[in-house]
């Protein structure tokens, strides 16, 4: 029985060629989609460690009423009143996977602005300053919204303040010696039964009860005189300055005389 060899036709070098060519093509084409697919990974990546750093920032800046130093201090700090961190977990020593470094492996870039702004920023890809531009990414720390929030609650507490002080100090009218009543916020005068910044008032009869303690000294601008008035009957505890401005450090305004309420100017 005769056989006869299978002949089997391989690639000529054109063929070769050609294959090559596409293969390159395709390569140089998918390159550029891969390295862009990369590049917006790592940006998000870096994006959302800098909101949550940012975040840290404002909760650290919400308790000690201040910017931390560096970013370190978000970790771990010393000497810092109310400071309740940590507020992030560095995570690993090294910088991937670190909270302080951006994913090129670059550490944050950290400054404090103003009193209410600080700026976050990452040196992006070339791992270079360039001021803000280029490949640079950069977020703004605004705490703006916990000052408003923290001016509210202190103007408050001064208008309340105010009211009372109107309401037992310069409204009402309470007979001297009668049941004992001493306005809130204030403590018994055993020289005279008269509160300070008070005095007697007789209605006509000579009757000693039918005195009545009448307050003589009203609420006047500027914030600074209404303040003193206001710590002088226990009102309003100012030993740690708390109440001496707004938020943004600026004196409160007041009404009209005599004073009915306060406001504040805000941020401008």
């Amino acid at each position: 029985m005769k056989t006869t060899a299978k002949h089997i036709r391989g690639f000529t070098l054109i063929e070769l060629v050609v294959v090559i060519a596409v293969m390159a093509l395709l390569a140089g084409i998918a390159m550029p989609v891969v390295a862009v697919s990369l590049r917006i990974a790592e940006t998000d990546a870096t994006w959302q460690r800098m909101e949550d750093l940012s975040k840290a920032v404002t909760d650290f800046y919400k308790d000690t009423d201040q910017f931390p130093g560096n970013l370190q201090e978000l970790v771990s700090a010393s000497g810092i009143a109310c400071w309740a961190g940590p507020y992030v977990n560095e995570g690993f020593s090294e910088p991937k996977g670190n909270i302080f470094y951006d994913a090129w492996h670059n550490a944050f870039q950290y400054s404090s602005i103003d009193s209410s702004n600080a700026r976050l920023m990452s040196w992006g890809l070339n791992a270079q300053d360039d001021g803000g531009t280029g490949d640079d990414i950069v977020l703004n720390v605004s705490v703006e919204p916990v000052l408003r929030e923290k001016n509210l609650k202190l103007l408050a507490e001064v208008n309340d303040a105010i009211r009372l002080y109107n309401l037992y100090y310069r409204m009402s009218r309470v007979e001297a010696g009668a049941d004992g009543f001493t306005p809130p916020g204030q403590v018994d005068n055993p020289g005279n039964g008269t509160p300070p910044g008070q005095s007697k008032k007789n209605n006509g009869g000579s009757d000693e009860g039918s005195e009545e303690v009448v307050v003589d000294t009203p609420l006047t601008g500027p914030w600074a005189i209404t303040l003193s008035m206001l710590v002088q009957q226990g009102l309003l505890n100012n030993s740690n300055g708390r109440y001496t401005g707004d938020a943004w450090g600026n004196a409160f305004i007041t009404g009209p005389d005599p004073v009915q309420y306060v406001t504040s100017g805000g941020s401008q």
